[in-house]
């Protein structure tokens, strides 16, 4: 699923961005150092991984990073908010 595009402030350190996804009643934490140990890693990666192979990344395109939280199961009916701080929230119903 994906919000509106937002652009994360310019003094923020990507690395130290922290995420709760709430699933139900559990709380899973996460980090964006868990990416890499940064997100903008992350993505140099891929970048470099494309050129390599004669490609690359074109404006527009979407790009995920990785996952700040640990992977959790889920189920119909579930409700999931993830909460990015100063970034924002979204939330998704599982039907």
């Amino acid at each position: 699923m994906l919000g509106p595009p937002v652009a994360p402030p310019a003094s923020a350190d990507l690395a130290k961005i922290t995420a709760t996804l709430t699933i139900g009643s559990r709380t899973v934490p996460g980090s964006a150092s868990a990416v890499m140990g940064d997100p903008a890693e992350a993505v140099a990666w891929l970048a470099r991984h494309l050129l390599r192979g004669g490609r690359r990344l074109e404006a527009g395109d979407i790009v995920l990073s990785g996952t700040l939280c640990t992977p959790t199961a889920i189920g119909t009916g579930d409700r999931l908010v993830a909460d990015l701080g100063e970034l924002g929230r979204i939330a998704l119903d599982v039907n």
